[in-house]
């Protein structure tokens, strides 16, 4: 089994995002956790293995603290989030990255105002949306 990088975010279930905050400041067994949060309890081993914050008692028994696991999840969801781009920046889905709008154009869709602009990089169209005011959206 390949250990993770620490710092490097996991994916998790939509699930585990909604749950997680309603969870007690008490100690879980992961399969109590695991039926709370509709995951598989192997699922929830993994994570302990790279990261999840838990506590072993006398016997070798995995116990997670709720309030411990929801601040790991928001944690996770924190790495997950995206660059934070400027105003004159949008992010380029064929480059993976951030990139400056070179002269961009503002065309409405609908009721949404997007500017578009050549990415410097690969040349492809991209795109990024602005509310009525002028930031981003």
């Amino acid at each position: 089994m390949a250990h993770r990088i620490s710092g490097t975010p996991v994916k998790l279930p939509h699930s585990v995002v909604v749950r997680a905050p309603g969870l007690l400041p008490m100690l879980y067994k992961p399969s109590e956790l695991a039926i709370d949060l509709g995951i598989p309890v192997s699922t929830l081993r993994d994570w302990v293995q790279i990261g999840v914050p838990h506590q072993r008692d006398d016997r070798g028994h995995i116990w997670i603290n709720g309030m411990e696991f929801a601040q790991w999840v928001e944690i996770q969801r924190g790495l997950r989030r995206g660059p934070t781009l400027g105003r004159d920046e949008a992010y380029c889905f064929c480059c993976r990255q951030a990139v400056k709008l070179v002269e961009p154009t503002s065309v409405v869709d609908g009721k949404r105002i997007l500017l578009q602009a050549d990415c410097p990089q690969c040349g492809r169209r991209i795109n990024k949306g602005v509310s009525h005011h002028g930031k981003s959206a």
